[in-house]
């Protein structure tokens, strides 16, 4: 009898374990670990002006504009977004600029590009194999960058135009 009472709290007791609530890790996210203040790209030959948005242009899509920077896509390589205006239907001008980085064969850049900012409210860029996407985030911008299958993370911060 003994037995089986010893075998009937066992089991109980794996039973209730797998009730207990899962502990949730607490070290550094993704992103956080593609922040570096000290990054740096290129220096723009022309202004980086930013339209002021018309009022039909969706509030939430506001905070999108300026310039984004001190963050490296995996940590490694510096980049900085100029989100310079949004129209109504979600189309953005954007600079796209990124440090030189030769481990990965990368010179340093400096593109204008076209974007959308979708109903869900992330921002899409698209150029040859490669697929951007923006999402704002507790003042920052978070992107994820496909390209070849290969995917990157990154974590922006606000950065004022002149620097």
């Amino acid at each position: 009898m003994r037995a089986i009472l010893i075998m009937a709290f066992a089991a109980l007791g794996v039973a209730l374990a797998g009730c207990a609530p899962k502990r949730v890790a607490t070290g550094p996210k993704p992103y956080d670990k593609t922040v570096d203040a000290g990054c740096y790209t290129v220096d723009l030959f022309t202004p980086s002006n930013v339209t002021t948005p018309t009022s039909d242009v969706p509030a939430e899509w506001h905070g999108y504009l300026g310039k984004w920077g001190g963050g490296a896509w995996e940590g490694k390589w510096c980049h900085d977004l100029y989100v310079l205006s949004i129209s109504p239907d979600g189309k953005v001008d954007v600079i796209s600029a990124h440090a030189p980085f030769p481990e990965w064969g990368r010179e340093a850049t400096a593109f204008r590009r076209q974007g959308l900012i979708g109903k869900d409210g992330r921002m899409t860029l698209r150029f040859k194999d490669v697929v951007i996407e923006y999402r704002l985030q507790n003042g920052s911008l978070l992107g994820d960058r496909v390209q070849n299958k290969a995917k990157m993370r990154i974590k922006l911060s606000q950065q004022n135009l002149g620097a």
